[in-house]
């Protein structure tokens, strides 16, 4: 029980301190960085085994709903996001690949930190864990098709790689889930150390993300450079959370809490692998620049979460 109230009241602390270790060591980081495809299906497989099936039930119900907020999440709100940024990078002469790769960040699936973040955070467990199986599957084909139609930074992505790679961080996750819930004694142990076992997943998944990017930033930005760049990607990711807020047409605050972090906080690994695998340099190194605000804005999230009334707008 300790345990779980610690992790509760520094998850982000921790995550934080991650993220510094494997900035300042590097081996640390490559260490990590052929685990993340494991840890994020290990993650998945956390926030699928805590599912509460009737509230699961009563959000797959309204089928209207969850398809209007998953396209919301991966086109509409992607689209503006990369046009304005692609503005303020070129306005300020500064390289607009770094615009494709908040693109890159947004449109992608909602990740399960997300669904990690909506337990601590006052929000829809079950909603988050919807759209999180429902913008994965709805991804492979999305993505492609905005890229074309963006048709910048000179990247091609392979849809049938896209969507099996997708297909194998889902359904292993989902299927064993659905094993382990019939096995009373190991499904106990994990969901009374679920809180543990996804501190340690995003933890491995951040710290692998991390591996290179200390060199890759040397080579690419002076020190100018990288600070005003993360200070855009960061204004940027707060304008996502708080354009997100607003887009949500239910009226309570826990609606609005768990939309925003839905749109806000995305599948970064996935992102940071397509970057790497198919664009060139300057986008990856956008992408991974957002996890700086990705994980640093976490406890001022935990912070601003016991704030919020849930029964008014």
């Amino acid at each position: 029980m300790k345990l779980k109230i610690f992790i509760s009241q520094y998850f982000g602390m921790i995550i934080c301190l991650g993220i510094i270790v494997a900035l300042i060591f590097q081996n640390i980081a490559l260490l990590f960085n052929d685990l993340i495809i494991p840890f994020v299906m290990v993650l998945n497989f956390i926030c699928f085994l805590n599912v509460n099936r009737p509230a699961l039930g009563l959000e797959i119900k309204d089928r209207k709903y969850q398809i209007v907020s998953a396209l919301k999440s991966l086109i509409i709100l992607p689209i503006l996001i990369y046009y304005i940024s692609y503005f303020i990078f070129k306005y300020l002469g500064l390289d607009t690949n770094f615009a494709l790769g908040t693109f890159l960040m947004f449109a992608s699936p909602t990740a399960a930190t997300a669904s990690v973040l909506c337990l601590f955070c006052k929000g829809k467990f079950d909603r988050s864990i919807v759209q999180l199986v429902l913008t994965s599957c709805v991804i492979p084909i999305t993505l492609p098709i905005l890229l074309l139609l963006i048709n910048s930074g000179g990247g091609e992505v392979n849809f049938w790689e896209l969507f099996a790679l997708l297909l194998l961080v889902i359904t292993i996750p989902f299927l064993l889930a659905l094993v382990v819930r019939r096995i009373p004694a190991i499904h106990n142990t994990f969901k009374n150390n679920a809180q543990l076992f996804s501190l340690i997943a995003v933890l491995v998944i951040n710290m692998g993300a991390l591996n290179g990017f200390v060199k890759k930033v040397s080579e690419n930005l002076s020190s100018i450079q990288f600070s005003l760049y993360l200070l855009i990607t960061t204004f940027l990711f707060i304008l996502v959370f708080l354009i997100s807020w607003k887009l949500e047409r239910k009226s309570t605050n826990k609606d609005k809490m768990t939309t925003a972090v839905n749109y806000t906080w995305k599948n970064i690994g996935l992102s940071i692998g397509i970057a790497h695998v198919f664009f060139p340099e300057a986008v990856l190194i956008a992408v991974i620049l957002y996890m700086l605000p990705y994980n640093l804005l976490i406890p001022a999230l935990k912070k601003i979460a016991p704030l919020i009334n849930d029964e008014t707008s």
